[in-house]
């Protein structure tokens, strides 16, 4: 369940670059859905690819066209995906108070706040580790352990009641929706907050930095995620 419900957000964050980009003609090769042996299906507005192991998913961007594009537009683009984690995770709190019967107004307007409110705690929690007051583990690993808990918490409570399980799941999968765009924020190479740092420095310098460069920011960031979240987890 936790794993199924990550790849939907992973889904949502990928569609949230794919389609910004085709707003502003950023050449997209597909939306991948899946990994494994591909099916293609396509129609004027988007091109889908369906991995037959229906897990993850990722927004193949032409990198010529990309880096062609101006910085802002850039920008933009790279925030698409975190936003898209927001606004799904607005709409799960949103549901959740509909369902115990919290008018539309007030359920978005309390949605927003806790987005608000988590958004803090995320700030504060980096805040900490920057002054040594709390554990570098603690901030990369929170959406995987809160991912692992998904399943385990959700199960537990469809076993007591159908809408206690899904006060449960909404209440989760928003939760683990916005840490996930946050963190996808921080400006670390690879994750989106690291090219809209670099984007910025580009709009300041006026100056496009070359494709290679991008493909090492890439690798390099790559790699220090691979190395630091597995050794964060144990702490």
């Amino acid at each position: 369940m936790g794993v199924i419900a990550l790849d939907i957000m992973v889904i949502i964050h990928e569609a949230g670059h794919y389609f910004t980009a085709k707003i502003f003609h950023i050449e997209t090769d597909s939306l991948h859905i899946g990994f494994g042996p591909q099916i293609r299906r396509s129609n004027r507005n988007a091109k889908l690819t369906f991995g037959i192991i229906p897990f993850g998913g990722a927004c193949k961007l032409d990198t010529l066209s990309l880096y062609s594009t101006h910085p802002i537009k850039r920008i933009l683009m790279y925030l698409a995906g975190p936003v898209s984690n927001a606004v799904f995770a607005i709409l799960c709190f949103s549901l959740f108070l509909l369902i115990n019967g919290t008018n539309i107004v007030e359920s978005i307007k309390i949605s927003l706040e806790q987005c608000l409110f988590e958004v803090k705690m995320f700030h504060d929690a980096i805040f900490s580790v920057i002054t040594g007051r709390a554990k570098i583990g603690d901030i990369i690993s929170g959406a995987f352990k809160a991912s692992e808990n998904i399943g385990l918490i959700t199960v537990a409570g469809f076993r007591s009641s159908f809408i206690t399980g899904l006060y449960n799941t909404l209440y989760l999968v928003a939760s683990v929706s916005l840490s996930l765009g946050v963190a996808n924020m921080l400006p670390i190479p690879a994750l989106d907050g690291g090219f809209i740092l670099i984007s910025i420095i580009e709009l300041i310098t006026r100056r496009t930095f070359s494709e290679k460069f991008y493909l090492i920011v890439q690798i390099v960031g790559l790699v220090l995620l691979l190395v630091v979240v597995p050794i964060a987890r144990r702490f």
